[in-house]
């Protein structure tokens, strides 16, 4: 749906080895690490928002996003991110990592495996 509402806009790489098939992560945590990504950024066919999902570190999916950030941006509450990261603290206490740069945004959540 979002490539069909942003077009050329928004490119979305995924690229996650066959080995994390059994894995998963907290529900909804993707959908809101993109609407994130698109909240706080252009998102144009000028200006493309390059998004890419990938492994970085062993047992964390990684979303990175290049910086582009509006000039009119919504203030950011962080409630989105909060809630991932406590979610993950109650499942396994494991904790989300985020760096940031003045070209790019980065969130690694961790895999979770099925029993």
């Amino acid at each position: 749906m979002l490539n069909k509402r942003f077009s050329n806009g928004l490119v979305v790489e995924i690229d996650v080895p066959a080995k994390y098939t059994g894995h998963y992560v907290i529900p909804v945590a993707l959908q809101m690490l993109l609407e994130n990504a698109i909240k706080h950024n252009i998102v144009s066919a000028a200006h493309p928002l390059n998004v890419k999902i990938f492994v970085l570190h062993e047992g964390y999916l990684t979303v990175r996003n290049n910086l582009q950030v509006k000039q009119q941006s919504e203030s950011s509450t962080q409630i989105g991110l909060n809630n991932i990261s406590q979610r993950y603290q109650l499942v396994n206490g494991s904790n989300i990592i985020v760096n940031k740069t003045d070209r790019e945004f980065e969130i690694s959540i961790p895999l979770l495996q099925v029993n």
